[in-house]
């Protein structure tokens, strides 16, 4: 009889030993850090863990038992997970942090918002927006709220429109990239060209990088007519989905 006790607790404890870890690591959120040019990773705890390891772009970068980790730029990140003689993994890329879209615009008649990080379009004349506006592209700012024909993109210029519309404590742009910027609000506008890309740097607060920041990169790919004959810019913009986080 004790034999057989014997053994069945030999055949359990060999039988927990080969399940190894209970599962893939698993990244719980996301913070920038820095100036915006690092990014803090927070991962759930895994029982039977001895230790972490992280590779950044497939070299070893860290090796620990914290939860979290500050890196820099990555291409791709990989988590491990050993223990119980067992190694798990899970892996992120940058892009996974970005997120690309849309806009049909009309120049001198509509402008850019921000709303929780995403760009949108509201029209000039919309003065309960103005607090909120972003940028907006004209060729003048005395016909705003009149359509422009296709002879007039090569006139073109990028308005700050919390400069323009005296919002400069709602928010401000401006950039930390090394990528084609507008400077602003050092300018009050800048010439637009089709095809040039472009990155802002929206601060609600106007009082430098914070976590509640935004970056944004876009440009004008096409021209498209709507159904009144009018002419709209369809521009494609990226931005981080972690606000603050200023990587392309």
């Amino acid at each position: 009889m004790r034999r057989i006790q014997t053994l069945a607790i030999a055949l359990f404890i060999s039988s927990c030993s080969d399940g190894g870890l209970p599962g893939n690591p698993v990244f719980l959120s996301y913070e920038a850090a820095g100036t915006g040019d690092s990014l803090t990773l927070y991962w759930a705890p895994l029982e039977g863990v001895d230790y972490y390891s992280v590779y950044l772009d497939g070299n070893p970068y860290w090796e620990g038992t914290d939860t979290f980790l500050t890196v820099p730029y990555f291409e791709t990140i990989t988590l491990k997970a050993r223990g119980l003689g067992d190694e798990t993994e899970t892996s992120k890329s940058s892009t996974d942090f970005l997120y690309t879209d849309t806009l049909l615009v009309k120049p001198q008649v509509e402008g850019f918002t921000m709303a929780a990080g995403i760009p949108a379009i509201k029209g000039l004349t919309d003065t309960a927006s103005y607090q909120y506006f972003f940028v907006f592209l004209a060729k003048n700012t005395d016909s705003l709220g009149y359509a422009i024909s296709e002879g007039d993109l090569d006139s073109l210029w990028l308005y700050s429109a919390s400069r323009y519309f005296d919002q400069v404590s709602g928010h401000k742009v401006d950039s930390l990239t090394h990528l084609p910027v507008v400077n602003l609000p050092s300018l009050d506008s800048v010439k637009f060209w089709m095809d040039s890309t472009y990155v802002l740097w929206y601060s609600p607060d106007t009082l430098g990088w914070g976590r509640e920041d935004y970056f944004l990169l876009f440009r004008a790919d096409s021209v498209e007519v709507d159904s009144l004959g009018d002419l709209r810019l369809r521009i494609i913009y990226t931005v981080n989905k972690v606000s603050g986080l200023r990587w392309f």
